[in-house]
């Protein structure tokens, strides 16, 4: 055991250590196990230019994959790994590619070389930076952003695009009218997916991968919304006017009620029945809420806002009792003449 091995240490006798160890500890420290001390994780050069290329080129990727579309769990398969370790990867190699650009930029800055596709005479790059129309032909077939000489980008994430506010509009009619969709190419009768390239045509220099984040999102704010984008909605409501301020109405309508007591849906009923104050009522739905009115939303704010509502701590089919403090109202109209009873 490794108790016997220290005493013989301590006695100056020569042990295996290894032999002392328990087979699977030594199978671990000399790296015969099942764990590799290069990790599961590693990944080798012939890997990493096969995932290079299977970014780069949508016809490789149709080829080896089965698809010709970005699927980072199809990649895990084709590399026996997992989907996250794949997007770690591919992120990777994204960023790396930039700072090497941006390095190539800042060398073509200083007159000391030429970098990739940005010299005249630079042996990698494509003279005056031309794109020929095979490079450009490569890049229409990839979802990637490109470069200035053509080349597909091995980053599989889309650069941000400013939508201007009439590319917004034609892209909400796109979403609103499949007919309009059909005049225009963009799904084909009888069809109910969308060509993203098609459709990514409509607008000046954006790119399929962009087309679709729009276009889907301007989809689901019409599914939430009601049709309407959150920001148009905010700039066209209007802030609700009424003669009487809620806090009156409750005060109005409790002061019939028996003890001065009530729960917020007897309080509802009465303001509702009450000729003066139906027609003053924000009927409008409230946010966050599918049939729910704004006024009842601001009547219980209210009262739990206002000192002469008091919680009286009792409850009437789940709904709390809220007892009006005659006292505290008289001292409020006495400090307030102004205020509407």
């Amino acid at each position: 055991g490794d108790r016997a091995s220290l005493q013989a240490v301590a006695r100056g006798t020569k042990v295996d250590i290894q032999a002392a160890l328990s087979p699977g500890r030594a199978a671990l420290e000399l790296g015969l196990g099942s764990r590799s001390t290069e990790g599961r994780h590693a990944w080798k050069e012939a890997e990493e230019a096969e995932l290079v290329r299977l970014l780069g080129e949508a016809p490789y990727r149709q080829r080896v994959l089965g698809s010709a579309s970005l699927d980072y769990r199809r990649l895990g398969e084709h590399f026996r790994k997992s989907e996250s370790v794949v997007r770690k990867k591919c992120w990777s190699l994204a960023m790396k590619e930039r700072i090497e650009k941006g390095l190539g930029e800042a060398r073509c800055s200083d007159g000391h070389g030429a970098g990739h596709g940005y010299g005249n005479d630079g042996q990698k790059g494509t003279q005056s930076g031309a794109v020929t129309a095979e490079k450009a032909e490569k890049a229409e077939e990839t979802d990637f952003p490109t470069d200035i000489t053509g080349n597909a980008s091995i980053s599989p994430v889309p650069t941000k695009r400013k939508w201007l506010d009439e590319e917004n509009k034609e892209m909400q009619r796109l979403v609103e009218s499949e007919a309009y969709r059909i005049e225009l190419g963009v799904q084909e009768e009888g069809s109910k997916s969308i060509k993203w390239s098609a459709l990514a045509k409509r607008f000046h220099n954006c790119k399929a991968g962009q087309a679709q984040k729009k276009f889907q999102a301007l989809k689901s704010l019409a599914r939430t919304n009601g049709g309407v984008m959150k920001k148009d909605r905010k700039q066209n409501r209007k802030h609700h006017q009424k003669k009487v301020a809620y806090k009156w109405m409750i005060v109005t309508v409790m002061s019939n009620f028996s003890e001065l007591r009530g729960t917020a849906l007897d309080i509802f009923a009465a303001i509702e029945a009450h000729d003066d104050f139906r027609g003053q009522l924000d009927t409008s739905i409230a946010p966050g809420t599918q049939q729910v009115p704004r006024w009842r939303t601001q009547v219980r704010k209210t009262l739990s806002a206002e000192k002469i509502f008091v919680n009286s701590g009792t409850k009437v089919d789940r709904e709390t009792v809220w007892q009006m403090d005659m006292a505290a109202v008289v001292d409020l109209v006495a400090d307030n003449p102004k205020q509407r009873t």
